[in-house]
This record gives C-alpha cells, structure tokens and sequence, in this order.
C-alpha cells in the first residue's frame, strides 16, 4: 500500500491464482483520501483470505482472465476459476467503485477456460459495484452473504442470491435474463 498511498495505481497479475495471506489486511491510507486504484487480474482464481481497503481508489477484481489481457496458456494452471472472498472480510472502496468480475477466459479451452461461482461477503462503496460472472459454465452464479452498502449496484447474466442480513442500494441494474434473490435480511 506504500504505492496506492501516493495516489498511484497498483496491477497484481498472475496467469493462476492470487491468494493475499489471511488477515494480512491490505489498507491504503492517504491524508487526502485519495489513493491509487487496486487492480488484481488472475488467469483462475482470486481468493480474498483479507479484506481490502482501498480509501476512494477503484478497487478491480478478475478472475479467469483471457489471453488478450495478458495470461499465458502455459502457465495457467487446469481448474475452475472462482472468485471468493473469507467469511469476515470486507472489501470497502470509499467512494470508489468496486468491479468484480469472473471472464469467459477467451482465447484458452478445456480445463484452462473453466469457471465457477462467485462468492463475496461484506462490501462498502459509495460508488458503484459491479458484480459480473462472464464464465462460459452454466448455473454457475453469484452468492453475496455480507452486509453490502453501495450508491449503486449493477449485475450481469445469472443468478444473483443476496443471504446477507443487510443490504443498502441506491439502486440495482440486472442483466436481461438475470435473477435476483432476496434470501435473508432486509434491503
């Protein structure tokens, strides 16, 4: 977060997994409030073991990356790609928005292009998130079990299950052909 504290962008890039190490919380902390965007691309898997506080920067989450954007084939291990954030941590963007996203891993096939769920708990903006599963398998959908308070909410194809005890949205945009549950809680 030295980097991200001077207002300066930071992309992790990995043609697997990114895995930040459990409660090893990453905070980025400028005077102004205005810290650098936080990007993590993975060519599987982004497994959140640590919440992330990103002080108004632009916080980016991709999993199943694709080979125009920089993951190679070789590399990227077989498997199914997943985004998954450790019961008990938040992802908070201050005023910044959140992108989640779980890409269709174009350009590779087979067991290097497999996708799963996502699954997210607790999130904090004022801006925007965004909460996209792109992944070529079907039924593989989005779960949101923490609280989740954001200025505005947007959603793609599939099914988006809200288990979270509270949820407060401006507003919520849905992909043509989405379902949106509300399980639990109240919104």
């Amino acid at each position: 977060t030295a980097i991200t504290n001077t207002g300066t962008a930071v992309i992790l890039q990995a043609n697997t997994d990114i895995t930040p190490a459990a409660k090893s919380n990453i905070t980025s902390n400028t005077p102004g409030g205005a810290a650098g965007a936080i990007t993590m691309q993975a060519g599987r898997s982004v497994l959140l073991n640590s919440s992330i506080t990103a002080d108004n920067g632009a916080l980016t989450l991709v999993a199943n990356e694709t080979l125009a954007n920089g993951v190679d084939t070789a590399h990227r291990d077989p498997g199914v790609a997943v985004i998954t954030q450790a019961l008990g941590t938040t992802l908070n963007a201050g005023s910044g928005g959140i992108s989640i996203t779980l890409a269709d891993g174009a350009g590779r096939t087979g067991t290097k292009a497999q996708s799963g769920a996502i699954n997210l708990e607790a999130m904090s903006t004022s801006g925007n998130l965004s909460v996209q599963n792109n992944g070529p398998i079907a039924g593989a959908d989005t779960f949101l079990s923490g609280n989740v308070d954001a200025g505005s909410m947007s959603v793609g194809a599939g099914t988006l299950t809200f288990s979270a005890a509270n949820s407060n949205l401006g507003s919520l945009t849905a992909a043509s052909g989405s379902t949106v549950d509300f399980t639990g809680g109240t919104t």
